[in-house]
């Protein structure tokens, strides 16, 4: 599957002040039409703004989970929440990292159904020296953990945030990871995404599409 993702305005983390003044809307292509994701703040995680999302025709939600207040806040969204999400289908494209990821892990036990994408393969910590295979099961740990739920993915895209090398593409030292996802995931996980429009700050968008979609078309 591939993803194309459009971003307007300014983004949770990013410093601007006025956090509703962001809207992140990624979009998953088929062949009839293009479906909305939106971007929530966790204590916006209510069943009144859910289904006032689902009468504009959004069809999930994307959170954003680095900070200790945002844990806080996600550990304590009710049941009811994650089981209308459950129930209805949605889509939450997480942009998370680490060990944070291990809350999900409980979340998805009481909620299997869920569907999670984790997006740009939730930032490994990259080194600028090829990884052993053992780094890579170690660094992709929580990763792998939230694997076991079937309708848990991976979205193959940022490459150009966490690459070490200059100039970014063509992403040299992230291959040892994108290889260890594809040959130890579920070759029906990953999902490509274009992360447009702000991977135009560092690659051409030709530069999004070369390797990473000749990487899943060649597993």
């Amino acid at each position: 599957m591939l993803g194309l993702e459009w971003t307007s305005g300014l983004h949770g983390n990013g410093g601007f002040g006025n956090k509703s003044l962001y809207i992140n809307l990624e979009f998953l292509y088929t062949e009839q039409s293009l479906y909305p994701v939106a971007f929530l703040f966790p204590e916006q995680l209510t069943l009144t703004h859910l289904e006032s999302l689902q009468s504009q025709n959004f069809i999930g939600i994307s959170l954003y989970i680095f900070t200790e207040e945002e844990i806080d806040q996600i550990n304590h969204v009710s049941d009811e929440v994650w089981r209308w999400l459950s129930n209805e289908g949605w889509l939450i494209s997480l942009n998370s990292q680490g060990v944070i990821l291990q809350l999900w892990e409980s979340i998805l036990k009481k909620f299997p159904e869920l569907y999670l994408l984790l997006s740009h393969l939730s930032l490994p910590r990259m080194s600028s020296e090829t990884p052993s295979e053992g780094e890579l099961a170690t660094e992709l740990a929580n990763q792998r953990a939230l694997h076991q739920f079937e309708n848990v993915h991976i979205k193959m895209s940022g490459y150009y945030s966490f690459e070490t090398s200059t100039p970014r593409f063509p992403y040299k030292w992230i291959e040892p990871y994108v290889k260890y996802i594809l040959n130890n995931f579920d070759a029906s996980r990953p999902i490509w995404g274009s992360d447009f429009t702000p991977a135009l700050a560092d690659v051409t968008f030709e530069e999004t599409l070369d390797r990473k979609s000749t990487r899943l078309n060649s597993s």
